[in-house]
């Protein structure tokens, strides 16, 4: 691959653009003849190919030094990445174009130079938006400089090739000769031009596509098709996001500002209200974790048998449904701890990131909690390294952070996890909070090994399914395994637990899936369809609430109808602090009527189930249809509760509101 031999290739290019440098400048000493005027027109028409060797050396070698492996077709684009850089060189004319390529080369450097320290840092390539945070660089120096390495010094060669050239080049004499170089030039141009349209034409399917809403991470770009066709696809995305925001009037803010206001008038506290007060509050957000496995037997075996048992000392809450989107798990994150409903497109975390947000770590922060989140994957992945800290996190933990270890899938193995996280938490001076999210379970669920594949399968052998439950019950003893070791370190006698799933299986559900379902599990065939539509009426997870012992709340099942935007309301109700008025969310205990609403335009109740897409209402638990017009309350709370969330969320009002004071 290019790559392997990218840091060779900038050295030779460095000592041939050395070479030309001082030719020229020979040349601008010598009498203006005809063969040096034509010598020196011929050398600095090179100079935009220099510049675009260069740009695309030193995007095959931050792949390298970042540990990236391109995807396959990854050279299709990538190597018109350079072509931005040599057309930018060829727009100036040839007696200033030696200043120009400095000028060029020097800005390209430092593109890289701060990819390279936003990946360290964030694990993302810089972006676009956060060009508005320049003037913070001299604050955060130490940071910057610390995070680069010996191994980056490929980048001083780009660095003198920009300065000798242009010191080399500074003041050339004019040409005798009117028409060799505005042709040529023109003739730069042309070529630069033409070759940059397959460059537009990425970025454009791109934007139209879906991957430009669903953004993982930013480095998918960047191993897709090279480092500068990602910085454009990221320009392009921004532009889209800047074009779509437009400001609310003083009016409208202020009646949205009186919704919020009402809201939080009618989400009073009630019984249980401070039963946990001063406590610390742990978190586990469990990937793909749904409602369906919780009690569910597989030849007599049960899947998830201490998640069973935990009922009996915790608080399980029965009607909880998926509010995610497209964004899955960095929506579930994004409802948990702000309480606010995902965007339809789109992460928040991504598209808004730099938005001011009203967070569960920001409130147990003021009330004197340390915040701490975890994750055994990658920084980068969903923007959390940069998201996290601007939702209230003072510290978090990556793979970086977690050292090595049996890695099932993605990352870290969940018990691996769990281990390394007993400690640190153990260790936390009292109270905190804490953030940890799993990642075994991820799809497609054929990630255990065989000596953590403990049950016997029996008609689901083989199958998606099949390999779902065997991942849900090994989440199931690591949390055991979890729970029992804080519990023997006298963690639990201080700590509110919450685990709950983030999203849904996202299951296909295929012939034999559907089959082993109804004959394996005992599930009814029309609850069966609902999960392979993945129809909302099915679409839930569960959500475990564990007290310290000693509390006056009473374990047992809660059926009031919620989701993960009620999660942050229900455990600041316990730990007695007072639910922010830019909630959204209401706490789910004590029992009360409550609803859940999707992005989708869905929503449930205790009395009906609205069906968007099928434009159907139903009753939440047998699915007997019910005339429409029994759904027209629930439209209704629908479209509000959906529309005042995404006010806040894009028009950054989250402080405002909180505050009492919002502003467009």
């Amino acid at each position: 691959m290019l790559e392997a031999h990218s840091k060779d290739l900038i050295l030779v290019l460095f000592g041939l653009v050395i070479l030309l440098a001082v030719f020229l400048r020979w040349l601008a000493r010598r009498p203006a003849s005809k063969p040096a005027q034509l010598a020196r027109l011929l050398l600095t028409s090179l100079l935009p190919a220099f510049a675009y060797a260069f740009a695309v050396a030193a995007s095959q070698q931050f792949l390298k030094v970042t540990e990236l492996p391109p995807y396959p077709g990854y050279l299709t684009i990538a190597l018109y990445g350079g072509i931005p850089f040599a057309l930018l060189v060829a727009l100036f004319p040839e007696r200033l174009r030696g200043v120009g390529f400095g000028f060029v080369l020097t800005l390209f450097t430092l593109i890289v130079a701060g990819d390279l320290v936003y990946f360290r840092q964030f694990g993302n390539i810089l972006p676009f938006l956060a060009a508005k945070s320049g003037g913070q660089i001299w604050d955060v120096r130490d940071l910057v400089i610390d995070s680069f390495s010996r191994e980056d010094y490929w980048l001083l060669p780009l660095l003198l090739s920009a300065v000798i050239v242009a010191v080399c080049s500074w003041r050339l004499p004019k040409l005798a000769w009117r028409w060799p170089g505005p042709a040529l030039q023109l003739a730069l141009i042309a070529v630069g031009v033409f070759c940059s349209v397959p460059l537009y034409h990425d970025a454009q399917r791109w934007l139209k596509s879906q991957r430009s809403w669903r953004v993982y991470n930013g480095m998918d770009s960047v191993r897709g098709a090279g480092l500068v066709p990602a910085h454009l696809r990221e320009a392009v995305r921004s532009w889209r996001e800047v074009s779509q925001d437009q400001p609310l009037e003083p009016g409208q803010v202020a009646e949205l500002q009186r919704r919020y206001d009402e809201r939080a008038k009618a989400a009073e506290p009630g019984a249980g209200f401070g039963a946990a007060r001063g406590k610390n509050v742990l978190m586990v957000q469990v990937e793909a974790m749904q409602e369906f496995v919780i009690g569910a037997q597989l030849d007599g075996q049960p899947i998830t048998p201490f998640l069973n048992r935990l009922q009996e000392r915790g608080l399980y809450f029965a009607n909880i449904y998926d509010q995610t989107a497209e964004s899955s798990t960095s929506d579930s994150e994004y409802l948990s701890l702000n309480s606010q409903h995902p965007l339809q497109q789109g992460a928040v975390a991504f598209r808004v990131a730099h938005h001011d947000f009203v967070a569960l770590p920001h409130v147990f922060a003021e009330a004197g909690y340390s915040a701490l989140s975890a994750h055994a994957y990658l920084r980068g992945m969903w923007n959390r390294a940069f998201i996290h800290p601007r939702w209230g996190f003072e510290r978090s933990l990556f793979k970086e952070e977690m050292g090595e270890g049996k890695v099932y899938g993605w990352g870290l193995a969940d018990h691996v996890f769990f281990e390394r996280m007993v400690p640190v938490l153990a260790s936390q001076a009292r109270p905190w909070f804490a953030f940890l999210i799993t990642l075994t379970s991820h799809g497609p669920y054929n990630y255990l090994p065989a000596k953590e594949r403990k049950l016997k399968l029996g008609g689901l052998n083989g199958t998606q399914l099949g390999h779902y439950v065997q991942s849900m019950n090994y989440v199931d003893r690591a949390l055991e395994r979890f729970m029992t070791e804080l519990e023997a370190r006298g963690v639990l006698e201080h700590t509110v637990v919450a685990i709950y799933g983030d999203h849904d299986s996202r299951m296909m559900f295929k012939p034999a899936d559907v089959r082993g379902a109804v004959s394996e599990l005992g599930l009814s065939p029309e609850r069966v369809d609902r999960l392979k539509r993945r129809d909302f009426a099915a679409d839930r997870i569960p959500l475990f609430i564990v007290l310290p012992k000693g509390t006056s709340v009473p374990a047992g099942v809660v059926s009031t109808f919620g989701g993960q935007i009620d999660t942050a309301p229900t455990l600041l109700h316990f730990a007695g602090l007072p639910r922010p008025r830019s909630f959204v969310g209401k706490s789910l205990y004590p029992e009360r009527p409550g609803s859940a609403v999707t992005v989708k335009g869905s929503g449930a109740s205790e009395s009906a189930l609205w069906i968007a897409d099928r434009q159907t209402c139903e009753k939440p638990d047998s699915f007997e249809a019910l005339p429409v017009e029994q759904c027209a309350a629930l439209k209704q709370l629908v479209a509000q509760e959906l529309e005042m969330s995404w006010m806040l969320t894009t028009k950054n009002l989250a402080r405002g509101i909180a505050g009492g004071s919002a502003k467009p």
